[in-house]
């Protein structure tokens, strides 16, 4: 139920967002600026931040713009012309980055609409977050963040509130190193990491992300909650635990697909231990409808302070956690199969169609509608 609730009241602002992104009901909104090389109202997203009101829209003209250290005090919007056609990054290649991309203060808002973000790499402490650190609300609408790099939190690190809808987390890395006093900053959450609040994400897909440590994919603090809705989860790697998901705060994952993942510890070093390649839990969690299957490694750890509230119509491979369905779920190649995200789609005679109820999800991860036939398939796409 507090699912779907959260659900509810992100898809509600979610739908005004999108209708003012796409330029309806905009007289009730500040005029958008442009920011750009030439002919724009300003030649950096900082100075359009600086001069813009509190609810200011900016509008990234250029095709690649590059700019870093951008610091969010307020509530703004700005809009791209989509992930292929806008790219922000840092730096021209990420050897050459020395900072993030966005840094969102406690208070302020950050609506990032139809683009790219790149090659962040803080060198300066606090260096998590590669391409944006969030104190504040950051929404991320059909975005892509990819090649980024930061201590933990390859691509966001999280420590308000988060909301990413039908975006990408490609090929970010979270690589550990030495923190703000010296001590040992270890590289968790290659793509995300939720330090404390809120993380909801609904139609993303995180793929090929790196952790030095815990979290390949997401890493989950205790005092955060992170909330997964028709999300894929594939291809990243940990060298510990949780080369998909790492959490030890309350996790809830409903009609997700978690595959191809893997977490790739010396085991002559560290015995008999099991490696947690898909997903570590050690916290309170909620599956529900979801794949998790084919990681090289465990497909579920539980750890000792695992709490497992529901558990209902999931297929996990290698049946390390009891499920309704094990073995091999059938899926195709990880690619493009429709919709905005990458995903995976079920082949005929997968034991995952129609093998879930209604009522956890009314869409899949590329916006069709559920049930397709006598009951919803498990995992993030419906045949």
């Amino acid at each position: 139920m507090r699912t779907r609730v959260i659900l509810a009241l992100c898809v509600s602002l979610l739908a005004a967002l999108v209708l003012l992104c796409r330029g309806e009901q905009v007289e009730t909104w500040p005029a958008a600026v442009t920011v750009g090389r030439s002919g724009c109202d300003f030649p950096s997203i900082q100075e359009a931040i600086d001069a813009a009101g509190a609810g200011g829209w900016i509008h990234l003209v250029d095709p690649v713009h590059t700019e870093a250290g951008i610091l969010v005090t307020k509530d703004i919007f700005i809009i791209g012309d989509g992930a292929d056609a806008t790219i922000l990054q840092a730096s021209v290649d990420l050897a050459t980055s020395v900072d993030r991309i966005f840094r969102v203060q406690e208070g302020a808002s950050l609506v990032l609409c139809e683009m790219t973000l790149r090659h962040g790499h803080p060198t300066i402490c606090p260096k998590g977050g590669g391409a944006i650190s969030n104190a504040g609300t950051l929404w991320l609408l059909e975005c892509v963040l990819r090649e980024n790099q930061g201590q933990c939190g390859g691509a966001v690190l999280n420590e308000g509130t988060f909301y990413a809808y039908d975006t990408m987390f490609l090929d970010n890395e979270a690589t550990s190193g030495l923190g703000r006093y010296g001590d040992r900053a270890r590289g968790s959450g290659g793509a995300i990491k939720n330090v404390q609040g809120r993380a909801f994400l609904s139609g993303c897909t995180i793929a090929g992300n790196r952790a030095a440590y815990h979290g390949g994919g997401l890493k989950g603090c205790c005092n955060g909650l992170l909330c997964l809705v028709n999300c894929t989860i594939a291809q990243n790697e940990a060298t510990k635990q949780g080369g998909g998901i790492h959490t030890r705060g309350r996790l809830e994952m409903i009609h997700c697909t978690m595959v191809d993942n893997g977490a790739s510890i010396h085991l002559a070093r560290f015995g008999s231990v099991i490696r947690a390649a898909g997903i570590y839990i050690d916290g309170p969690t909620i599956l529900a409808g979801s794949i998790i299957a084919q990681n090289d490694g465990c497909d579920v750890h539980l750890g000792e302070d695992a709490e497992i509230l529901q558990n209902a119509a999931c297929l996990v491979g290698d049946a390390s956690l009891e499920a309704t369905y094990t073995g091999d779920p059938m899926i195709s190649d990880f690619g493009e199969h429709g919709g905005r995200t990458w995903t995976y789609v079920p082949l005929d005679g997968s034991p995952v169609i129609d093998g879930a109820p209604a009522g956890f999800s009314e869409i899949d991860q590329r916006g069709a509608l559920r049930p397709r036939g006598s009951a919803c398939d498990v995992g993030s796409v419906e045949l």
